[in-house]
């Protein structure tokens, strides 16, 4: 039984020589319901991880056609254990900088998945104040707050995921650890919420109420 089925049916659907495309609209974004505690967190996370390693192990996207498909899914399988060790190396790094004394040069080059992080951070950054530009919302300077000082943990907490996941993977154990769902993305909306769903229900109707292209394309010609 393979965790991770997604990236499996993928990989066997791509080796059949249909096209696919991944299509993002922000008009069609949905509440979606996240784990009601860290260890519940944890578990998925390990079923995700532990899903891309053993669709890796399988092997078959060696198979795909073109170089580019198979590095693409070769890095983005192994994932996971990559992640794993670039936590323990983040976590090894800080403490390297208070107890070990070593030359400039060799200091930055040792800090580079630092670096990597950084710049990730940066991009989440970017990433959501385009989220909430397209929904119509603002964040608060809390909000940012909350990111910077909550970034580190979590990567920890997603390395430690993956561990965990390799762990498993080579000691056998293959059961499906089920996520609790208590239901709450369902239950009474928040100001927030409400402030979210009006405006993309704005976005919806605007972009139903507007021309045709063919109808654009035409009135400019003339």
């Amino acid at each position: 039984m393979v965790l991770g089925p997604q990236a499996d049916i993928g990989i066997r659907i791509s080796l059949l020589g249909e096209r696919m495309r991944v299509i993002y609209d922000d008009r069609y974004v949905t509440r979606e319901e996240t784990p009601p505690s860290l260890g519940q967190f944890i578990k998925q996370r390990t079923r995700w991880s532990q899903g891309f390693l053993q669709t890796l192990l399988k092997g078959e996207w060696k198979r795909l056609p073109r170089l580019g498909q198979r590095l693409l899914a070769l890095y983005t399988l192994g994932f996971p254990a990559i992640q794993a060790v670039l936590g323990l190396y983040i976590l090894a790094s800080v403490l390297m900088m208070f107890i070990l004394k070593v030359p400039v040069l060799m200091a930055i080059i040792l800090d580079l998945p630092f670096y990597l992080l950084a710049a990730h951070f940066i991009l989440n950054i970017i990433g959501l104040y385009e989220f909430t530009d397209a929904h119509g919302l603002k964040p608060t300077w809390k909000t940012l707050l909350v990111m910077a000082l909550g970034y580190l943990p979590y990567q920890w907490v997603l390395a430690y995921a993956s561990l965990r996941a390799t762990a498993r993977q080579v000691r056998g154990i293959n059961n499906w650890e089920k996520t609790q769902h208590i239901g709450a993305h369902r239950q009474a909306r928040t100001p927030e919420a409400a402030q979210f769903a009006d405006a993309r229900q704005a976005r919806a109707l605007e972009a139903t109420s507007s021309p045709p292209l063919g109808g654009r394309d035409a009135s400019l010609s003339r």
